[in-house]
């Protein structure tokens, strides 16, 4: 009897550990960038953004659906703000496998090509890409998965994606906090919103869209809303929306 008392005591707190989680998850944001594809293989779908005004309205559609491509893998479970569901086709992202990652995940800030005291505009953060700034994809680097300066007397890591690139696909973007906390070596690196290549091309594991659709994107990112990024699959996305509490219109 005391055993499956404890037993009973640990489902409850789960239970309610989980529904903490599900409050951290969406409960204080106001903007969301939720992008569906078909399958767990697919790369290409759509990107829909809602809003509300306070966190206890419901969530309203703004704009229009933006075409998006993903990973050239499709989508893997990524580490941001969800727990990872136990039974599902998608496994764990991973450095290299191509996939984008699936889940819920806070935005950090725009970055770019433009100088930064042009961009005062903008309700979120900006940073100026400069020939020396890197995102560190060495999984065994301290500095895995950071965005920072190369420093003048040489890399300290043994691998690392300029930001300031010889095309346009970095001239707008936002960071994607994935893997954040904590940062997990090897557990995918270097996840933004951009610019893609030509339609429906794919990426190495970040969104891609049109470079009018991503200037519209940050320009509409309030940093106050503290807005989240969704990534699901067409398959998924009701079963998540109840379990998460997420609430979009139907």
């Amino acid at each position: 009897m005391r055993l499956l008392l404890s037993s009973v005591v640990l489902l409850m707190s789960l239970v309610i550990s989980s529904t903490a989680t599900v409050a951290d998850v969406v409960g204080d944001s106001r903007q969301l960038l939720v992008v569906t594809v078909p399958t767990w293989n697919s790369t290409t779908g759509l990107l829909q953004r809602f809003d509300r005004e306070r966190t206890a309205d419901v969530w309203r559609k703004a704009g229009t659906p933006i075409a998006i491509s993903i990973g050239r893998a499709g989508l893997a479970w990524g580490r941001g703000l969800h727990p990872v569901p136990q039974a599902t086709e998608g496994g764990i992202k991973k450095e290299g496998d191509g996939r984008s990652p699936a889940g819920i995940f806070s935005l950090m800030n725009a970055f770019g090509y433009a100088a930064a005291n042009t961009m005062t505009a903008l309700k979120i953060p900006y940073e100026h890409c400069t020939e020396s700034l890197r995102c560190v994809d060495d999984a065994a680097s301290p500095d895995y998965n950071r965005i920072i300066p190369e420093p003048k007397g040489g890399a300290p890591w043994k691998s690392a994606e300029l930001m300031k690139r010889d095309d346009d696909l970095y001239r707008l973007g936002v960071v994607v906090a994935h893997n954040q906390s904590p940062r997990v070596g090897g557990g995918g690196s270097c996840i933004f919103l951009h610019i893609w290549k030509e339609p429906g091309a794919t990426t190495s594991g970040c969104t891609a869209m049109a470079s009018g659709d991503i200037e519209t994107i940050v320009r509409w990112l309030d940093a106050a809303k503290e807005p989240r990024l969704v990534q699901w699959t067409a398959g998924e996305a009701a079963g998540l929306d109840r379990e998460w509490a997420v609430g979009l219109p139907k």
